[in-house]
């Protein structure tokens, strides 16, 4: 009687968490779209109290060993702290839903986000196609840039990028030879109608994650044990040492900003205007694209009140402060050691692409966009159990 009783706790608790999560995906999604300018803002303040209430619901009737409830209260100080100091409410859901994560399976909130992710991407495609929403366009160095209703073209390619790598995820060993195409025709459509040329490398990057985990065995894949590990700090020092060391006057630095479309500038600016903080600090930006977007761009293409950090791991650095991109680049290493140790190769690649994808864009800690977010705290193993 006593064990069916906290069975039927345990379901509820989960059933919570699962749709705080269905929410959380729907209202940060539409707020990358131009939905957000027919969706009452009350609404969208709304959704996410009622995230962050079910959330908090989770954490309290979830069950915890010792280590776990450490983390717990570990994690909700620092999300504390970190609002103190950078006044940015967003910490507080964000940590909220990576804590009530705790014994939760990845692979079914991946899965739940690809639909949501693909429908919402459609719906938004089409409304922007038949003139419910705006399909702002950009004319940037002589080539037209669509946006298709999200609020800016780079939105748009983003979404394909971890739509495709969410799918090749859930597919894994059984995806097949012409599912393969999917990188390659998205590829295809998002530089056709972006420009985006490093989101297209990235789908080209995915295409062949996809074909050697299909090809390699167990075997083969333990000769990248060693620097899977550390992919992760590797990456986000790569990004935060390039950018402070740029030079404008340096020709080799500047030929790799241009590469990287004047990310390293914008890191080094940010570096330089904004000190590294232990608990983060508040970081004022202004991007190109749709309703943050006044002064509109000159005719080379330059947004002259632009500055946005593209670089997930500066903006965590910068903004979340130290001792978050410490928590997290840490639960990052952990979940790859922790497949690793298991044979399980298939969520380290998907990992390290994302680690690469940091570099060049602000989406790691984004729900709206990565749902491989909450891999620090989650089950990433199926049955299996997190140590």
């Amino acid at each position: 009687m006593t064990s069916h009783v906290r069975g039927r706790e345990l379901n509820w608790s989960l059933g919570a968490y699962y749709l705080g999560t269905f929410i959380y995906i729907i209202y940060t999604f539409l707020q990358t779209t131009l939905f957000s300018t027919l969706v009452p803002n009350a609404l969208f303040s709304m959704a996410k109290y009622i995230c962050l209430a079910l959330f908090i619901i989770r954490i309290l009737t979830n069950k915890y060993i010792d280590k776990q409830l450490l983390i717990i209260l570990s994690g909700l100080l620092m999300s504390i702290l970190i609002y103190q100091s950078s006044g940015d409410t967003s910490i507080i859901v964000l940590m909220t839903f990576l804590l009530s994560s705790f014994n939760c399976k990845l692979r079914d909130v991946v899965r739940i986000y690809f639909w949501i992710a693909l429908v919402l991407s459609v719906v938004t495609i089409a409304s922007s196609l038949v003139g419910v929403l705006s399909n702002y366009h950009y004319l940037v160095n002589g080539s037209t840039r669509y946006a298709l209703g999200f609020l800016y073209t780079t939105d748009f390619a983003a979404h394909i990028f971890y739509l495709c790598l969410t799918y090749v995820y859930v597919r894994g060993k059984n995806l097949r030879n012409v599912e393969l195409l999917i990188p390659i025709v998205l590829a295809a459509l998002v530089f056709l109608f972006t420009r985006a040329k490093l989101d297209t490398l990235l789908l080209f990057l995915v295409l062949l994650a996809a074909i050697d985990y299909r090809r390699l065995s167990n075997l083969q894949m333990k000769k990248f044990n060693r620097w899977l590990y550390l992919f992760p700090v590797f990456m986000a020092f790569l990004s935060v040492v390039l950018s402070w060391l740029f030079s404008p006057t340096n020709s080799i630095f500047v030929k790799l900003d241009s590469i990287f479309t004047h990310r390293l500038a914008m890191g080094h600016l940010a570096l330089y205007e904004y000190p590294i903080r232990w608990f983060g600090q508040y970081i004022s930006q202004q991007g190109s694209g749709g309703l943050t977007f006044p002064t509109g761009l000159t005719p080379d293409g330059i947004n002259l009140s632009y500055f946005f950090i593209d670089s997930s791991y500066i903006k965590m650095l910068l903004g979340f402060g130290v001792v978050f991109l410490v928590f997290y680049l840490s639960g990052m290493i952990n979940a790859i050691r922790f497949n690793v140790e298991h044979q399980e190769y298939l969520l380290p690649l998907v990992l390290g692409i994302i680690c690469i994808s940091s570099i060049i864009d602000h989406h790691l800690l984004d729900i709206a966009y990565n749902p491989f977010v909450i891999c620090v705290l989650a089950n990433n193993i199926e049955d299996g159990v997190r140590e």
